[in-house]
């Protein structure tokens, strides 16, 4: 799918208002697609099996928001936005024909060997993990375990309700890196540079340009984060320096995983530019 298709090009439903048509794709996955935030709350009592039905019910969803206006003229301004994603989503399984898990095995699973990666929380082999689960904090009695399926709606899965092993992830992050330079079979030199390109808000493609790049010498960081409210992940990549980093912690409790996990990389960062055969 290419980045000019729009909204009005692959969903023809005569419920999309006409202030959504002309929102693109590349304008729905920078989060300038005139999108708000998130779902409205009720969805969170949604949770349909992975499938057609799964499938049926995101894309009711997503009409339900192409009824009314968007937040603003797409293309004029920058709103984090997990619907955006979830658009995007529903354009690129209508245009397929196939189902949004289903593409991201296709996709990107399969070729880049992600061998553990699946969707919503992690679990085990037999389902029953006992440890580590991920932790809800709660201010009267601390950080307290979750279920193991304890998670967001998978109607939102699109917006990045997927897990793998921190050895997978790294791997997800190095294929960005080599991409880059031209050494992945997967896409083009041409396509991750586009990719990493930060718009509005120094917002990539999927990665955040960090404004702070003082701890690196300067090299360009990019990064992304981000909590479900019961686990916590970032990722940054150094393109320049040839460095991937990534920290997850089962505490959802977004500020201090966020600074401790900011630590974690600076430290990691600082080590590896001062031994950078290891």
């Amino acid at each position: 799918m290419g980045y000019l298709h729009t909204v009005g090009d692959i969903l023809t439903d005569s419920r999309v208002r006409p202030q959504w048509r002309d929102a693109t794709l590349s304008q729905l996955l920078t989060h300038t697609g005139g999108a708000r935030t998130d779902f409205p709350w009720r969805i969170q009592s949604l949770h349909p099996e992975e499938g057609t039905e799964r499938d049926a019910l995101r894309k009711e969803e997503v009409l339900k928001i192409l009824e009314r206006k968007p937040d603003y003229k797409p293309g004029t301004d920058f709103e984090y936005s997990n619907v955006g994603y979830t658009i995007a989503a529903v354009l690129a399984t209508t245009k397929t024909g196939q189902t949004w898990e289903d593409l991201i095995r296709e996709e990107v699973f399969q070729p880049l060997e992600l061998s553990s990666g699946g969707f919503g929380p992690p679990v085990d082999v037999n389902e029953t993990m006992e440890q580590p689960r991920g932790h809800k904090t709660t201010w009267f009695r601390g950080p307290q375990a979750v279920t193991t399926d304890t998670d967001n709606s998978p109607i939102m899965g699109p917006a990045g309700m997927i897990h793998m092993s921190l050895n997978d992830l790294s791997a997800y992050a190095n294929e960005h890196l080599l991409g880059s330079q031209g050494q992945s079979e997967l896409l083009s030199a041409q396509t991750y540079q586009r990719l990493h390109e930060p718009g509005m808000e120094d917002y990539a493609y999927g990665w955040i340009l960090a404004l702070d790049d003082s701890w690196a010498n300067e090299h360009k960081v990019l990064y992304h984060n981000g909590s479900n409210r019961f686990w916590f992940a970032l990722l940054v990549i150094i393109p320049e320096l040839q460095i991937s980093i990534a920290v997850t912690t089962n505490h959802g409790d977004l500020r201090p995983a966020r600074k401790s996990a900011w630590n974690i990389v600076k430290h990691m960062t600082a080590f590896l530019m001062e031994n950078p055969d290891i």
